[in-house]
């Protein structure tokens, strides 16, 4: 009777605990809500391992910390950045409280491939790009303040191969055009409404049209057997070069070592001083996808020669509008940048994958500038 008694009792105790204990277990917070408390509320402590984390539960962890206190702090910034955000495309265009300052923070986009700069006014400089060591697309367009000395810069970008320079123009004072001339990846250019001349695009295609007279110069007959030596039409047949022209083709390949033939595909000079006195340097080129000479001193009639020897279509608006395909044409005119319109003839990724990825580039894009904005202060 008396264990009975007990048990009972014990029973009638847990009964009485009962709706207390219920209550308490109902409001308790599910486990992902807690842990992320914990983890933004020591951020710092747990910085080494966030990487390991889905991208998920890290944009959870940036959220939490938005609602929390509204606004991220710049260590909070850097931590998340380096433990999720590697964005390849950044879009800086009329950032508001976006400054030079900020752009220090850009170290941390290491794989960094296109950054669109366009509409800075307050850009005076480009010291940032050697910290973008794989950056290929620079949309500098409105940039109005940027000077001349800053393009010293471009080459610590090596493989750079979309410039765009619209609007921007105190560019071409001094060696801006042999700054641009060195660039041995790049593939598009846009000077358009800038101080651009024939002798910008010169000294531009100096390297291209080097590189074609040593190839016409250095043909080998094959019936003599001979390989290697650099020979002429002298009106009667192919002979091998004298000693002194030997000298001077292979000083020209020295030269070309230093001055590279342009890659130049795509190539926008609306709005520019070009005359038709450029034409013979645009036919230095091997490719063209693109060419815009609007509102410029070149004649169509010039243009004849360039459209048929590249297999150009003219736009229906604007004769002096050339391209390889309708597709760069109108890409290039809702203004693209000059390797987005290229591209409009290259096979896109599949749907699924890109779907897949654009909650991802979207988080980062917003992320980033965050952090570039905080940076600014």
């Amino acid at each position: 009777m008396d264990r009975k008694r007990k048990i009972d009792n014990g029973t009638d105790a847990d009964a009485e605990a009962a709706p207390t204990f219920l209550p308490l277990r109902r409001q308790c917070p599910p486990l992902i809500q807690l842990c992320t408390h914990i983890i933004t509320t020591n951020l710092s402590l747990f910085a080494a391992h966030l990487h390991l984390l889905p991208l998920e539960l890290g944009q959870t962890l940036y959220q939490h910390i938005k609602k929390r206190c509204r606004s991220c702090k710049p260590l909070e910034l850097e931590i998340l950045c380096k433990a999720f955000w590697n964005p390849r495309s950044l879009r800086l265009r009329d950032i508001a409280g976006l400054n030079h300052k900020g752009l220090t923070s850009l170290c941390f986009a290491k794989d960094l491939v296109r950054l669109d700069l366009s509409g800075c006014s307050w850009l005076q400089s480009l010291d940032f790009l050697p910290e973008l060591v794989g950056l290929r697309c620079l949309n500098l367009r409105n940039c109005s303040r940027l000077h001349g000395n800053s393009l010293k810069s471009l080459h610590k970008a090596p493989h750079l191969e979309c410039l765009e320079l619209e609007n921007v123009p105190s560019i071409f004072n001094g060696g801006s055009s042999l700054i641009i001339a060195g660039m041995k990846e790049l593939r598009a250019l846009n000077i358009s409404a800038t101080n651009a001349s024939d002798d910008f695009l010169e000294a531009l295609m100096y390297g291209s049209k080097l590189g074609r007279w040593i190839e016409e110069q250095d043909t080998v007959c094959s019936s003599s057997g001979v390989h290697g030596l650099t020979r002429f039409w002298n009106g009667r047949g192919i002979n091998v070069l004298p000693a002194a022209d030997r000298s001077m083709v292979a000083q020209a390949k020295n030269t070309l070592q230093e001055w590279p033939s342009s890659r130049l595909q795509y190539l926008r000079m609306e709005q520019t001083k070009i005359t038709e006195a450029s034409i013979s340097h645009i036919l230095a080129l091997k490719i063209i996808l693109l060419l815009d000479v609007r509102s410029t001193a070149v004649r169509m009639k010039s243009l004849l020669p360039v459209q048929a020897i590249y297999g150009l279509v003219s736009s229906p608006n604007n004769v002096k509008l050339l391209a390889r395909s309708n597709l760069i044409l109108a890409a290039t005119l809702r203004g693209a940048c000059g390797c987005s319109a290229m591209e409009q003839n290259i096979a896109q990724c599949k749907k699924a994958d890109k779907d897949n990825l654009e909650w991802v580039e979207r988080w980062e894009q917003v992320g980033f500038i965050e952090l570039l904005k905080a940076s600014s202060n």
